[in-house]
Parts: structure tokens; C-alpha cells; sequence
């Protein structure tokens, strides 16, 4: 009997411990990709990019699959010289100003607004400024 609720005990910690770190985690939001797409780059990049198969499937990984945000706690590991979100170029576009976001929230945080390095080898990491956030985009060999 002491034995099963040792093991009942040790499971619902690792279960709890694996939701935390999960938690912590969090992609965009799957129905602003469009939006977000014509807002930082207008209408007409946005269908260029949908008309091309390779492209539209190669930009929509990446909203959808790689790029992460997490909420760094004092348990996280430390990061491997972060790039400074503040210190990244913002997207041009030719149809609107894009202006710098002034606080964070993953849910209105639009990636493509920055000139983030989507394509570079291995993991990018990007801190953001004054929170507790780190923007992470998986290397597409990482997947």
C-alpha cells in the first residue's frame, strides 16, 4: 500500500512539474495569421505569399508551429546571448506605419511586425524588453 502511494505521489508530481513547464508556453494565436500577415506586410504581400504553395506553406509553419513565447521563472535556463526585442528593425510597409509595441501580450503581439530572424540556423532567441517573456523561434531541423 505504501508503495502504490509513493508512486501515486511521485506521478502526480512529474504530472504536475510537466504542466508547469507547459503552462509557461504559449504560439500566436492560430486566427490572427491573415490579419497579422496584412497588417505588417499589406494585403498584396499577404496574397502574394498565399498564391505560392512553397511559401504559403513554409510561413504558415512557422506562425503556427515555431515561433513560441515563454514565460521565463526563475527556474528557466539561462539564455544563450538573447537578441533585445528592442533592439530588432521593425517590417516595412509601404501601405501603413508600423509602430513599436509598448507593452506584451501574446495574444496581440504581431511577430511580423519585427524583422525577427525567422530563417536563421538553430533556435533564435529574442528577450523582451522589461518582462518576463522570451520570444523563441524554433529552427525549422530543430521540429
Amino acid at each position: 500500500m505504501t508503495q502504490k502511494i509513493k508512486l501515486l505521489t511521485s506521478l502526480l508530481l512529474i504530472l504536475g512539474f510537466s504542466y508547469t513547464i507547459t503552462a509557461q508556453e504559449s504560439h500566436p494565436p492560430h486566427g490572427k495569421y491573415q490579419q497579422f500577415m496584412t497588417d505588417a506586410w499589406g494585403a498584396d504581400v499577404y496574397n502574394d505569399i498565399q498564391n505560392d504553395k512553397i511559401f504559403s506553406r513554409l510561413y504558415k509553419d512557422l506562425y503556427q508551429n515555431r515561433i513560441v513565447y515563454e514565460k521565463q521563472t526563475s527556474t528557466s535556463r539561462p539564455l544563450k546571448k538573447p537578441l533585445f526585442l528592442k533592439d530588432i528593425n521593425l517590417s516595412e510597409n509601404k501601405t501603413k506605419t508600423i509602430v513599436r509595441d509598448n507593452t506584451f501580450n501574446p495574444l496581440t503581439f504581431n511577430p511580423f511586425n519585427y524583422q525577427l530572424p525567422f530563417f536563421e540556423n538553430g533556435d533564435q532567441y529574442i528577450k523582451v524588453d522589461n518582462t518576463d517573456y522570451v520570444i523563441i523561434i524554433r529552427s525549422k531541423k530543430s521540429l
